[in-house]
């Protein structure tokens, strides 16, 4: 950051999901009472085996399941508000090349709510969230990933009713070009912008601290 405001620049952070029409919903999902008490969020992003020789497998290119996928998920809490932790605790799995490639975390907040987190390499595929409340059983699909053409939704379950919420497609890389350019034409929004990534930063080292290594 100290860099990039030497030279003029922007340091920006390509967090794509954020940008979409998902998330926004997402968004509106955990913050509305409508919805009833939000007693906890499980989010989950794990991909299959890769290529032996991808780069998210090495050490020294900074490789490692919580580095690639782990970050979403608390990027994710973050953006959502839940910043205020009374407890972290969580595990994260080495391999024998020394890294790691499979890991959680158990987070509770002041609002007697918590928040698990979920991230891995050489798994089946999941990209989903699913938000427990007062009323209703609620899981998301595709948070994090999707194609320009997808569309997604939300799919609410209750005692009484179940029913679905659809969102349109949406192109989230361009979105965040958009916001990209926004942003730096803006010196007040960028300032602003860069403490928003050192707020992430230390809740990322914050939680990675608590990981016990097996």
């Amino acid at each position: 950051i100290s860099i990039a405001k030497n030279n003029k620049l922007l340091l920006f952070e390509a967090f794509m999901f954020q940008y979409h029409k998902n998330f926004l919903k997402l968004k509106n999902i955990t913050s509305s009472p409508i919805y009833g008490k939000l007693r906890s969020i499980h989010a989950r992003f794990t991909i299959p085996e890769l290529n032996k020789n991808n780069y998210r497998y090495s050490k020294i290119s900074g490789g490692g399941a919580f580095n690639d996928l782990g970050c979403y998920t608390i990027k994710l809490i973050n953006l959502l508000g839940f910043k205020d932790f009374t407890k972290i605790i969580g595990y994260t799995k080495i391999n024998n090349k020394g890294i790691d490639d499979y890991g959680t975390a158990i987070i509770l907040g002041k609002k007697r709510f918590q928040l698990v987190l979920e991230w891995g390499f050489n798994a089946s595929y999941s990209n989903s969230v699913f938000i427990k409340t007062d009323n209703y059983n609620i899981f998301g699909e595709k948070i994090f990933s999707k194609k320009n053409y997808e569309s997604t939704k939300f799919n609410f379950q209750s005692n009484t009713k179940n029913f679905s919420i659809k969102i349109s497609k949406d192109d989230h890389f361009k979105n965040m070009f958009n916001q990209f350019m926004i942003i730096k034409s803006n010196k007040l929004k960028k300032n602003k912008y860069h403490k928003e990534l050192i707020k992430h930063q230390n809740i990322f080292f914050k939680i990675k601290k608590k990981l016990i290594k097996c």
